[in-house]
C-alpha cells in the first residue's frame, strides 16, 4: 500500500504514514461540495496533543493547510472542515461541507441552522515512522 512522507522544511519534523484504506468519490457516492479557494477547519481529535508521533503529524499537518491572511486566491470563510479522529492505532481522514438551512418558524421568522454532509475522500492510515 501506499506511503506518504510529511518533511518540514525549516525543522526537524517528519512523519511517514501508510495509507491502508483510500476511498474515493467514484466508489461511494458522496453529495456536496465546496468554494475552491476557501480555507477549511482543521479539526483534531485531543489525543493528537498528548502522543508524540500523533503531534508531530498534527503540526505538519496545520503548516500544510496555513494559509496567509494577504493571500490574494483564498476566501475569507470556511464552508468545509477537515476532520482527523484517531481509533485503534489507525488515523481517520473525513472531509465534511458546511451547509445553511434556512428554517421558518411561525413565531421567530426565519432562522439559520447548520450541518454537516460528508463530500469525501476518506481515508485510514497508520504512522509508520516519526522524527522529531
Amino acid at each position: 500500500s501506499p506511503e506518504i512522507k510529511i518533511k518540514q522544511k525549516h525543522a526537524e519534523m517528519m512523519v511517514k504514514i501508510k495509507l491502508l484504506n483510500l476511498t474515493q468519490n467514484s466508489s461511494k457516492i458522496f453529495f456536496g461540495n465546496f468554494n475552491k479557494n476557501s480555507r477549511p477547519l482543521i479539526f483534531f481529535e485531543t489525543i493528537f496533543k498528548e502522543r508524540p508521533e500523533l503531534n508531530v503529524f498534527r503540526k505538519l499537518v496545520l503548516s500544510f493547510f496555513k494559509s496567509k491572511l494577504v493571500q490574494v486566491d483564498v476566501l475569507p470563510s470556511f464552508d468545509h472542515i477537515i476532520s482527523f479522529f484517531y481509533v485503534g492505532s489507525k488515523i481517520f481522514l473525513r472531509i465534511y461541507q458546511i451547509c445553511r438551512i434556512k428554517k421558518n418558524q411561525k413565531n421567530k421568522g426565519i432562522t439559520n441552522q447548520f450541518c454537516l454532509v460528508e463530500i469525501g475522500p476518506r481515508f485510514k492510515a497508520k504512522v509508520k515512522n516519526f522524527k522529531i
